[in-house]
């Protein structure tokens, strides 16, 4: 026990002196990858990987932190004793745990005690147990590996095929964490396990390959002075009739405007492209879909209430919508922009699983927290909402899940008739929806007073992996419809006040 605890400290002290010599040598825009594991961990691809990330110019600095024997119990133990992360503070974790674990000495343990290992493990990643960000967590299998006499044996073998590696894909699943599979990779190439557990060269290199490709879908590299604008001519096809509120000549005049001002050159412009089905439909029932996808081709007037017109492009717009604000997320995650703003139609937020309304037909900002989350694997959204109106569609989507946090601020009585104080969540999603209704009349005071007090300590909290904006401005004060009184300083306000919540938050 004591050369135990001797070695405790030793490991400590080698902590302290990466977190000194990190330090002293990070810039503020790198981020920092920690390489958690065993002896396979502890071998040379997070040196590899350093490589890959310097010649493709991404800021970034690699620690390893393999541990020679380490089991998911030992790493949990290690974590809870020495707040790993109260000293390395990483911005991204690749986990690679378990060989150890199927080990027939005194290191064996059971599947499910793995299971509820690796999510303590996650767990603790994800609290605040430190000043920063918690880390995006990326997983791996673990390579197969071959009997080497009484510790890992042809029982190990089976083990690792048959519950271990099931496991971290069901942990992936769950969790909405990615995953690299370093185990197909090895199987494809055994040759390239030296002792039949540990990788050579080449596999280290390959080992690099894999989680270098994953990391560059996911590591953000953003210039803090780009914007994204999403725009499409299309837009203006979707034909409401005249005079209608929601009409082509809304944004008709923010090109306008943008030109007017200098500002339309400063933007980096996004082309966005129709959104794929399988997007749509995860959010939205098929059928639905498909209705209206028929509706518009058939040349109906309205889909599902009077209030909702459309014409034969719309669906084809509506796709386009969608896939302008896929596209916006695309570039924010790709480091291309550091954030962005859509400039599309139709809106979206009244847009309930299977029925149009409120001028919306496929709800937009809800399909973009789907792809953020199955995409890129961020598991939390923050939805910010200050329309007029109550986002309706945004509430029942997600009012049962605790990973997107909705927050609306709204007149109150008001179209769609939804929006209560008390409307908030149910089941796991309880307390993960929040409405501000505020009286006719309110305006700057109001609305920043509710940001300060009330969103920014629950976002924060919630402490997100992105922010999506509802950004409907007919609480204006000069409104036709609404009868709010938020000035052009009050919008820039709050905006102001969320994109200080990002860059706590999601940087």
């Amino acid at each position: 026990m004591k050369i135990l605890k001797n070695i405790s400290k030793i490991i400590v002290l080698f902590l302290l002196f990466i977190r000194n010599a990190y330090c002293q040598t990070k810039t503020k825009e790198e981020l920092v990858i920690l390489c958690l594991g065993d002896s396979i961990t502890a071998g040379s691809y997070p040196e590899k990987l350093q490589a890959k990330l310097n010649k493709a110019k991404i800021p970034a600095k690699v620690l390893n932190c393999g541990m020679c024997g380490y089991t998911s119990g030992d790493y949990l133990r290690f974590m809870k004793s020495f707040g790993l992360f109260k000293i390395i503070s990483p911005d991204i974790v690749l986990l690679q745990l378990g060989t150890n674990d199927v080990r027939e000495d005194y290191a064996y343990t059971e599947t499910e005690k793995f299971i509820e290992n690796m999510k303590n493990i996650i767990r603790l990643m994800k609290e605040k147990l430190y000043k920063n960000k918690p880390p995006i967590v990326l997983l791996s299998t673990i390579p197969p590996i071959k009997s080497t006499g009484f510790i890992f044996t042809e029982r190990s073998a089976r083990r690792v095929i048959e519950e271990i590696n099931p496991a971290i894909r069901k942990i992936s699943d769950e969790l909405n964490l990615p995953l690299v599979d370093n185990f197909k990779l090895f199987e494809e190439h055994p040759e390239w396990l030296i002792d039949g557990i540990h990788p050579d060269d080449r596999g280290y290199q390959a080992m690099a390959e894999n989680w270098f490709n994953l990391i560059k879908k996911i590591i953000k590299k953003s210039d803090p002075q780009k914007t994204g604008f999403i725009y499409h001519e299309s837009y203006l096809e979707h034909n409401t009739g005249e005079n209608h509120p929601e009409r082509p000549e809304r944004l008709k005049s923010i090109i306008n405007r943008l030109k007017q001002k200098k500002i339309f050159s400063q933007l980096i412009h996004i082309q966005p492209e129709p959104a794929p089905v399988e997007w749509i439909i995860t959010v939205h029932s098929p059928e639905y879909v498909e209705r209206v996808r028929e509706s518009c081709q058939s040349g109906k007037k309205y889909l599902d209430s009077i209030d909702t017109p459309i014409s034969k492009e719309s669906y084809r717009i509506a796709r386009l919508a969608v896939g302008g604000v896929l596209k916006a997320i695309d570039a924010v995650m790709e480091g291309k922009v550091r954030n962005a703003f859509c400039a599309i139609r139709p809106p979206g937020h009244h847009a309930l699983k299977d029925r149009a309304m409120g001028f919306c037909i496929f709800n937009n900002v809800a399909i973009g927290a789907r792809y953020i989350q199955k995409k890129y694997g961020l598991s939390k959204v923050l939805i910010v909402d200050w329309d007029v109106h109550h986002g309706n569609g945004t509430q029942d989507i997600f009012y049962n899940d605790p990973t997107v946090l909705y927050f609306s601020i709204h007149q109150y009585p008001f179209y769609p008739g939804s929006g209560d104080r008390e409307e908030r969540g149910a089941g796991k999603g309880f307390g993960y929806n929040i409405n501000v209704p505020l009286p006719a009349g309110s305006g700057d005071e109001e609305y920043i007073k509710a940001f300060k007090e009330i969103l920014r300590p629950k976002a924060i909290d919630f402490n997100t992996d992105f922010i999506l904006i509802s950004a409907g401005f007919d609480a204006y004060k000069d409104d036709p419809l609404g009868e709010m009184k938020v000035t052009a300083e009050g919008f820039a306000e709050l905006t102001r006040i969320v994109k200080e919540i990002a860059e706590e938050c999601c940087k």
